[in-house]
């Protein structure tokens, strides 16, 4: 498996949307940084630990942009790559775990490297009486504990992938999934407050906990948790389903 991960890496490291999408997302979280920072206005809109507490308040989008991550098992069945690697009597299984490990050093580099352009670029920030180094250091950590709950997100993909095999339907539902909080609020609200209870296990919500800056160690822990159960779970059942899939 070894191998085959290393030529799903080397095939990324030459592709230059791989280069490309990572640069703009840098340059995007710099550009946010510094108009929030008045580089441009001249007139600063929040000061550091303000921006750093709403900051988490968009990390439901980057949720949704997990969704990019889907040409790496989806084109395999498009170029019909995965035939060919059934042929060569490379089991299921090591194909798919192959896949979706480089799907997890695809999105830690990225997000690594967005990461440091954003503890740079946040010094640009005023910072106000209450700010101390601790919060940076606590952002950076949410930010960490964050991770499993992406992993979920990226598993709920890949189950939608082999199960639909069309990127565009992909993309499509995976949107969808992801406004299921809203649905279950509507529905609290006008139907059953019994819907409510939906919303607290999806994984939009752990994101808000974990950003959350008064969330508790037992409250972030629980959301880490819950995200690892999506990965565990949806990657073992996309696995079963895969090994059972026709190539075709």
């Amino acid at each position: 498996m070894t191998n085959l991960i290393k030529a799903e890496i080397y095939k990324y490291s030459k592709r230059p949307f791989t280069y490309i999408a990572t640069l703009l997302l840098c340059i995007g979280t710099f550009l946010v940084t510094a108009l929030v920072a008045g580089k441009f206005s001249g007139i600063a809109f929040y000061t550091r630990e303000k921006f750093l507490s709403l900051t988490f308040t968009y990390f439901p989008l980057i949720l949704i942009l997990m969704m990019v991550f889907c040409p790496v098992i989806s084109e395999e069945y498009k170029e019909g790559t995965f035939k060919n690697l059934c042929a060569s009597n490379i089991s299921k299984s090591k194909i798919f775990f192959s896949r979706f490990i480089v799907q997890i050093i695809l999105a830690v580099v990225i997000a690594t490297m967005c990461m440091i352009v954003f503890l740079l670029s946040v010094n640009m920030i005023i910072t106000g009486d209450s700010y101390s180094s601790e919060m940076l250091k606590g952002f950076t950590f949410r930010f960490i504990a964050s991770t499993p709950i992406f992993l979920g997100g990226i598993t709920i993909v890949n189950l939608l992938v082999i199960l639909i095999k069309k990127e565009a339907i992909v993309c499509v539902i995976y949107y969808i999934i992801m406004q299921i909080r809203i649905l279950t609020f509507i529905l609290e609200k006008l139907l059953w407050n019994k819907f409510g209870v939906i919303r607290e296990f999806l994984l939009s919500t752990q994101l808000e906990i974990v950003g959350d800056m008064n969330s508790t160690t037992p409250e972030i822990i629980k959301a880490v948790l819950i995200g690892l159960v999506y990965t565990v779970v949806l990657t073992i059942i996309t696995a079963i389903i895969f090994n059972k899939q026709d190539i075709k």
